[in-house]
């Protein structure tokens, strides 16, 4: 899933998606982004573009057991990527 067009956003963004993530020009959201919901089944995630703001599946953690490729701008204290190949 992606939306090519979001950039900016002034807080906190929650994505309740699964699969492949996709916002390689997201470059500022000041409150972070959780990745919520099914984020077991989330296969690739591209937050490339991230300057501002920590990826979280959890508090202070970044879990993706099945994600092969992550790209994210900045890691929390704790970080899980069991299938990672590509980051």
């Amino acid at each position: 899933m992606g939306l090519p067009k979001l950039n900016t956003v002034d807080g906190a963004v929650e994505l309740n998606l699964y699969g492949d993530l996709s916002y390689p020009l997201l470059g500022t959201a000041t409150g972070g982004v959780t990745l919520s919901g099914a984020v077991a089944s989330i296969t690739t995630v591209d937050l490339s573009g991230l300057t501002a703001g920590v990826v979280t599946t959890g508090t202070g953690s970044l879990t993706l057991t099945k994600a092969t490729s992550v790209k994210v701008g900045s890691l929390p204290v704790s970080v899980t990527l069991a299938e990672a190949t590509n980051g």
